[in-house]
């Protein structure tokens, strides 16, 4: 899709926010992203055609029912190891499994039946990594799905899954929450999961999210957080379960705070889940440490509680912001 002309709302500017990505892309230059370029060259080895992709028992499969031959199998697993690691998963290309990081169908199966239709909407997905969540978004028939993520290596995933995709409503750019403010009156949903807790004014985000929606607009939240009834959070000294990154850790009353703060209304929180390392685990094609490594039994190796992860829908007022 042409950027320029997809189907904002309000005063977004295609055109400028399209030239804007044009920048950005040039970090693709960079000699240290070379092994992710490699794909476009190596995919002249393979014979197939795009196809519909499928959402079936939580796996994206791409070419389904497709068979690779042994050579071609050994180039397309030379492309998988070129991307290391895989974050979000899980995919099928053909009979070829990528078993990454994160169980990111158990995130979707939580998500989906509280979103309600997406046919016909405008959505945005914050924090896309390799777009995962785009592809059964897209199934659903919606005008646009726009995954954004600053993260060069997870960008060119993207790109590489979705050569073997027809779907011509989902699309990825390179921008950051530093972009929203770009976005106003624009989204009907907007996904902001595992996002949340990774930055230092996670109210001033949600605000921006507020106003890159039309007027009762649905934003789903997925956040990691920790048990307990008190509206407070937990912050982290240097690390947390092994990981920097980690800043606001709030209870699932302190997150409801914080959206209402924002200006949301219709708060509800629909799913609380302990995280485990089922969900998130090192695999081959991941292979670093994962949660397991930075628990210890149920507190984290740094003497913290233990994660969960925290699921709310709110929506922004039919007459717009209410803060």
């Amino acid at each position: 899709m042409d950027f320029r002309k997809w189907p904002y709302r309000g005063s977004v500017q295609g055109s400028a926010l399209a030239t804007e990505h044009a920048t950005l892309k040039k970090n693709l230059l960079d000699p240290k992203y070379s092994r992710y370029l490699e794909f476009k060259t190596l995919l002249q080895d393979l014979s197939y055609k795009k196809e519909k992709p499928v959402y079936k028992d939580g796996v994206v499969q791409l070419l389904p029912g497709h068979t690779w031959s042994s050579s071609e199998k050994k180039t397309l697993q030379k492309i998988l190891k070129n991307m290391l690691p895989w974050r979000k998963g899980p995919f099928k290309i053909g009979d070829l499994e990528i078993d990454a990081e994160w169980r990111s169908d158990l995130k979707w199966e939580r998500v989906k039946k509280h979103v309600g239709s997406l046919q016909g909407r405008v959505i945005l997905d914050i924090g896309c990594n390799n777009g995962y969540f785009l592809f059964p978004m897209g199934l659903q028939n919606p005008k646009y799905v726009l995954g954004i993520d600053p993260v060069v290596p997870y960008y060119q995933q993207f790109q590489f899954l979705n050569s073997f995709s027809n779907l011509k409503n989902i699309d990825m750019r390179l921008f950051g929450l530093e972009h929203l403010p770009r976005f106003q009156t624009t989204f009907d949903v907007i996904f902001c999961m595992g996002i949340l807790y990774h930055h230092t004014d996670p109210i001033g985000i949600l605000r921006n999210m507020l106003d890159s929606l039309r007027p009762g607009g649905l934003l789903i939240v997925e956040a990691q957080g920790i048990a307990g009834d008190d509206p407070v959070c937990l912050l982290p000294q240097k690390k947390y379960c092994g990981m920097p990154g980690h800043w606001f850790l709030p209870t699932v009353s302190a997150l409801k705070n914080m959206l209402s703060r924002a200006g949301f209304q219709y708060i509800e929180a629909f799913d609380e889940v302990e995280l485990l390392s089922e969900e998130q685990r090192s695999t081959d094609l991941s292979p670093h440490n994962s949660l397991s490594e930075g628990l210890d039994k149920n507190k984290t190796i740094e003497g913290y509680p233990a994660p969960w992860r925290f699921y709310l829908k709110a929506r922004k007022g039919r007459k717009g912001r209410h803060r």
